[in-house]
């Protein structure tokens, strides 16, 4: 058995990539887990208790856990011909069973089972999958590099949808959204967001996380183009403001003290705007910093919004920059097969014709079932209080 042209749905959680996912598993040209594939990663994982945790895997990653680990792409194979079905029923089982460890050597026996009926009933030869899982859009070179026959589809919801669906799967107390297997982390003591009473960091964790998470430097960027408030910024605007109140003292002591000013100092003529300008500015800075340095103890920091939006755009950041570099490589024929980008709301606001467009372009039939499980109009992954 062999995998080829796989499909990824690239996405930042919460922009309809679940539904997606649902509508093409009703194909029968593809496999699907009918869950978010985690059981590949499990090898480079940093702590096993968080199965989701969301590292960044590049062209460079892959070279190294082939030469330093022994990866090779029919590890990821092998997952696959375990995991994924080519049925609703079956695979809402493995999506049911797959996190209950009273189970897990009955979930193994399922799963072996599996690959056996692939393997000496069905005879499958080559096959093509279909995958979900979030966390992929800080992954897609390296998927690209296992996989150089994949196909990628990027969804992306308007981010005004987006970030409010993620900050409403936030603030949800349902079973679906509580991530309580994260709750062994020590910086859950730092979360504090304002418009979230949580202890856990919920979906993604885009690079750079911890540090949005202690100095501020997402919101900091945002409102003043500063990002980290930088100390010896902060001495030198401290130093630049007492030489100008001295130009100034020392213009005033002597008259106009227009020529020897600018033969000293090259500033002429002291302009108290300036000096003003230059005051606001050390204010400002010691207020980033304060609020930096408070984020360490307990003091809100951010914002719930400004923690979605966040996670919303480095999510879209990551995976378009990927997607770019994948396809800047290929020809104009082999481009036009690689990536597809997929509007969130155009794809809702007529479904018939955007999945028809899907299948066209994954070479697929639009087939009853997809057409039937569209007309029914599956809500997935619903927020629930």
């Amino acid at each position: 058995m062999k995998i080829v042209k796989p499909v990824f749905i690239i996405a930042c959680p919460r922009s309809g990539s679940s539904y997606l996912l649902k509508i093409l598993s009703e194909s029968k040209e593809l496999w699907s887990s009918y869950r978010e594939s985690h059981y590949l990663w499990e090898s480079f994982l940093e702590d096993p208790r968080d199965p989701i945790f969301s590292m960044a895997l590049d062209v460079g990653d892959y070279e190294a856990a082939v030469s330093d680990n022994g990866f090779t792409p029919e590890i990821f194979e092998a997952l696959y011909h375990l995991n994924t079905f080519n049925h609703a029923l079956l695979g809402q089982i493995s999506r049911v069973v797959s996190f209950r460890e009273k189970v897990k050597p009955l979930f193994n026996w399922f799963l072996d089972l599996n690959k056996l009926w692939k393997e000496e009933i069905l005879n499958l030869g080559d096959y093509r999958i279909v995958d979900k899982t979030p966390p992929n859009v800080f992954r897609v070179e390296f998927l690209d590099k296992v996989f150089p026959d994949a196909q990628f589809l990027y969804l992306k919801r308007s981010p005004e949808g987006n970030v409010n669906s993620l900050m409403k799967a936030w603030q949800s107390k349902g079973k679906l959204f509580d991530f309580k297997f994260r709750e062994f982390y020590e910086y859950n003591s730092r979360i504090n967001f304002e418009g979230y009473d949580g202890k856990v960091w919920k979906f993604i964790n885009p690079p750079g996380w911890e540090r949005f998470l202690d100095d501020g430097a997402y919101s900091n960027s945002k409102e003043s183009g500063l990002g980290r408030t930088d100390s010896r910024l902060l001495s030198l605007s401290e130093r630049s403001v007492a030489e100008l109140r001295e130009h100034q003292e020392s213009s005033s002591n002597v008259g106009d003290g227009a020529y020897s000013n600018s033969k000293e100092s090259g500033l002429g003529r002291t302009d108290s705007r300036l000096l003003s300008l230059s005051e606001r500015s050390v204010a400002e800075l010691r207020e980033h910093q304060e609020s930096s340095s408070n984020a360490e103890d307990g003091v809100i920091s951010h914002s719930l919004r400004e923690v979605c939006e966040f996670q919303y755009d480095m999510a879209n950041k990551y995976a378009s920059e990927s997607l770019a570099k994948i396809s800047s490589r290929l020809s104009e024929a082999a481009r036009s097969k690689k990536v597809l980008e997929i509007n969130y709301e155009d794809m809702i606001e007529d479904k018939a014709k955007s999945f028809a467009e899907i299948c066209d372009f994954l070479d697929l039939d639009f087939s009853i079932g997809m057409q039937s499980m569209i007309a029914k109009d599956p809500k997935v992954s619903q927020v629930k209080d």
